[in-house]
């Protein structure tokens, strides 16, 4: 599972192959590596993206949609 932060990787983490969104998002959002990188933000979005190589995409800072 890839991790990005704002489209850019940040790291990797292995997991079970057809891993669930919640379940990805838990165990990204709960990493060292990710909570370190956010400084105690809180993420605007939280994108999944499945398939052979999975990835989360944590979207951070810029303007918030109203």
């Amino acid at each position: 599972l890839v991790i990005m932060i704002n489209g850019k990787p940040r790291g990797t983490i292995t997991v079970a192959a057809g891993i669930a969104q919640a379940d990805a998002e838990k165990l990204v959002l709960a990493s060292e590596k990710v909570q370190s990188a956010l400084n105690g933000d809180t993420p605007n979005r939280v994108i999944f993206i499945p398939g052979d190589e999975p990835k989360v995409n944590i979207v951070v800072g810029g303007k918030k949609k109203k």
